[in-house]
This record gives structure tokens, C-alpha cells and sequence, in this order.
């Protein structure tokens, strides 16, 4: 490819970086105003609200339940490729204690995607090679992104010889604006500033770390540079494994579902004729919601919800490739089963959502209909209740339309209810 294009679409996806990030925090809101009364008349002292230090009650909304649940912790098992490559955690090298350490906070949302980490799982099939013309960045790579509040952001993007070539970094590091400023405890450091997004390329080897920041104080910013490094030099001598995502909270204490442990490669397999990709990418959120159940007498009642992408490449040996079809699952977890109903429409689906349409024989209850959230709009999705939890399955988004199978939305409920009644019998054992 020539060197000029190259460099057009390392731009574009440069863009399209500080895009995503800014978007965590919109998504994250416009899901909340959407379910949120914010009549705190209504909030009461009860148990599915948890009031946590520095978060103020009034400006939460009755649908969030505790504002900070989520807990993060490296896990001691490091990943290892067959060749002995150990694979750098994202989530690792700038941590959720950093980030409080520097009095910053996740933004309080019980339904979008303030915590996104990728990492590798053993149950992706599918083989992999470097991308070879354009290094790879946030969803396509390993990386952890942090919406805050305010409308701030902290994303890294990790890149090893497995995921990319040096060439792909070397151009990608000749990007206009980057500035190469001294070398920091052995890794050497590109600066960029556009617009409110700073970013740091730091490089060491065959390792490359992206390091996107938008914050309101950009004094912290050199403080979670050098704290980087410094896990990064540390993972050299004592590797540690992906973080370990868990909800510690007096509003939920039952058992609660993660998403990503219900697709394994031969249910992509069998949707796809594809094996799954590696690569997986876990969305969560940072607090636990409130649902005010009618079919429960009205009682008050708390879920948690999460998502995961998984992907099936076609005729790409990348992590993720170009022609890939993905599969996104949120299964949200309630205390009980008619909290779970009043949720499947309430929460999943939207209370004002007139497209939606009974679905298959799914689960004990199921609707087909089109997404009415900002950035998925129009696009088809299956939910079904099994028991207390309420599952979502977006298949192929955004290019559905290209695809008779998916396009139409009783032919879409065909094609993903065999994978709905896996899942479904699946959460029968949580």
C-alpha cells in the first residue's frame, strides 16, 4: 500500500480513538436521562440504594442503586502465548486505583460501558497474524478504556508483535503532531496534543503502548505516564494476568451473569461457519441499577447488567478482520423473576420502543424489535427473559442491512433464536 494512504487511514483511526472515548461518557449518559425519572422524592433509604463517598444522591437519578459497585484485580494467572510471548494487560498499566488515587471518578451509569477491556481468551478458535498496514487501536486491539465523569476519559491500547508489525507502528508513530520527548525509564515517548485529547505512543522493543487522554486537569496527565511505565517495567519482572471484573455491593448479593461466559466458539461456529476470534471485548458498567417492579407489587428492586463482542473473521487471519461478523450479548441479572419481566421491556427494550414484536419460542418470554438507543438505532436485536435474567443479542451491527437473513425482523429472530435457546438453557444453572 502506498505510503499515502497509509497515513490517511492512520489518521482516521487516530480520529476514530478520540471519538469512541468521548463516546463511553455520551452513551453512558443518554442511557441514564432515558431511564432516569430523577424524582428524588422517590428515593428512600432502602436497600437497593448504597450512597458511596464523594457521589452525590441528588445527582444520580432513582435508577442508580450503589454508584461505584464495580472492583477490579489483576488476575495472578499471566497469559502466554505457545511461542512464550506474555501478553501485556491493558487494564494493568493504568489501573482503577490509579485513577482514584488521583481523585478521579468512573461515571455512575447502571447500563452503558464506562469499563471496556480487551483481552485474549483461550476460547476464541480462530488463528491470528500481525496486522501488517495499519496498527491496531482500541476495540480492534488489547486496551482498557475508563469513561470518568465530566465527560473525561483514559484509554490504552496495547500492541505486541503478535497484533501488528513495526512498520505499522513506524508509520503510525510519523502521524503529524507527535513530538518525541525523553525517554522515560527505558521506553521512548512520542507526545500529541488535538484538540481536548492528549495521547502518548510509548515503545520499547516489540512492545507499543497508546496511552489517549481527556481530562480536565492535565497535570495528572504526567503522573499516569510515569505510573504506566512503572507498571509496565514491573509486568517485566512479575507479570500478572488480565483484571478480574466483580460487583461488591449491599444491593445485590445473589449470583449475577457475565456476559462473555455464555458464546463459546461453537455457538459462533455454528452462526457464522466461522471460528471465533480471540479477542474478546467485555463492556461494564459502574453501578448497580433500580428497577420499580408493577408485576411486583411495585417493590423496588436492583440488576446489573454487562455486554460482550465477540467476533468471527472471514477470510482474515487479524484479530479482528475487516470482513469479521460480531455477535454482542448483554444478559442483565435481577433478584427475581418478575423484576426480570418488568425489566425485559422496561430496561432492554425501552418502554416507548412501538416496534417491538413477539419473538420465538425463546427463553419463557421473548420480543424481536429495533434498537431506539442513539448509536445502535434501527438496528435488529432478540431479548428473552429465562428465570431472573434478561438476555440481548445484537447480531452484525450496522451491516445487517446487507444481509436478507438479518435485514428483516422475523427472519433475524430465525436466525439467532437456536443461539437465544443455548443461552437460555445455559442460565437455567446460574
Amino acid at each position: 500500500m502506498p505510503q499515502k494512504k497509509n497515513k490517511k487511514r492512520l489518521i482516521i483511526g487516530l480520529i476514530i480513538i478520540a471519538a469512541a472515548l468521548i463516546l463511553i461518557g455520551i452513551v453512558g449518559l443518554i442511557n441514564i436521562n432515558k431511564k432516569n425519572t430523577t424524582n428524588n422524592s422517590a428515593i428512600s433509604n432502602s436497600s437497593v440504594y448504597y450512597d458511596r463517598p464523594g457521589y452525590d444522591r441528588k445527582t444520580l437519578g432513582e435508577t442508580i442503586g450503589d454508584p461505584f459497585a464495580i472492583t477490579m484485580s489483576a488476575k495472578k494467572e499471566t497469559q502466554t502465548l505457545s511461542d512464550g510471548t506474555k501478553v501485556i494487560p491493558a487494564c494493568g498499566i493504568v489501573t482503577l486505583l490509579d485513577i482514584q488515587k488521583e481523585n478521579l471518578k468512573l461515571l455512575p451509569n447502571n447500563y452503558g460501558t464506562p469499563i471496556i477491556q480487551n483481552y485474549l481468551s483461550k476460547s476464541g478458535k480462530a488463528a491470528f497474524s500481525p496486522e501488517p498496514l495499519m496498527m491496531p487501536t482500541a476495540s480492534d486491539t488489547l486496551s482498557c478504556t475508563y469513561g470518568l465523569t465530566t465527560d473525561q476519559s483514559i484509554g490504552v491500547s496495547v500492541n505486541q508483535a503478535f497484533t501488528t508489525t513495526q512498520q505499522a507502528v513506524n508509520d503510525y508513530a510519523g502521524l503529524p503532531g507527535f513530538t518525541t520527548v525523553p525517554e522515560t525509564d527505558g521506553w521512548s515517548v512520542a507526545k500529541r496534543t488535538k484538540d481536548d485529547t492528549v495521547y502518548y505512543l510509548l515503545r520499547k522493543g516489540t512492545d507499543t503502548v497508546l496511552l489517549t487522554f481527556k481530562l480536565r486537569n492535565n497535570s495528572a496527565i504526567d503522573v499516569f505516564v510515569k505510573q504506566a511505565i512503572a507498571h509496565l517495567n514491573s509486568f517485566g519482572s512479575m507479570p500478572t494476568g488480565v483484571s478480574d471484573i466483580a460487583f461488591t455491593s449491599p444491593t445485590f448479593s445473589q449470583k449475577y451473569a457475565r456476559s462473555c461466559d455464555y458464546i463459546t466458539n461453537d455457538d459462533l461456529k455454528q452462526l457464522t461457519s466461522h471460528d471465533m476470534s480471540p479477542l474478546v471485548q467485555e463492556m461494564w458498567p459502574s453501578a448497580t441499577g433500580v428497577i420499580t417492579s408493577g408485576k411486583d407489587g411495585g417493590k423496588q428492586s436492583n440488576y446489573i447488567r454487562n455486554q460482550c463482542i465477540r467476533t468471527a473473521n472471514v477470510g482474515d487471519s487479524r484479530l479482528v478482520g475487516i470482513n469479521n461478523h460480531t455477535l454482542r450479548i448483554a444478559v442483565t441479572s435481577y433478584k427475581n423473576d418478575k423484576a426480570a419481566s418488568d425489566g425485559l421491556v422496561k430496561v432492554s427494550i425501552g418502554e416507548g420502543n412501538d416496534s417491538k414484536i413477539k419473538g420465538s419460542e425463546v427463553g419463557e418470554e421473548a420480543y424481536l424489535y429495533k434498537s431506539a438507543s442513539l448509536f445502535e438505532k434501527g438496528q435488529n436485536v432478540l431479548a428473552f427473559r429465562q428465570g431472573r435474567f434478561v438476555v440481548e443479542l445484537m447480531y452484525d451491527f450496522a451491516k445487517q442491512e446487507n444481509d436478507p437473513s438479518t435485514a428483516d425482523l422475523s427472519q433475524y429472530g430465525e436466525k439467532l433464536s437456536p443461539l437465544g435457546k443455548v443461552v437460555a438453557t445455559k442460565l437455567q444453572h446460574l
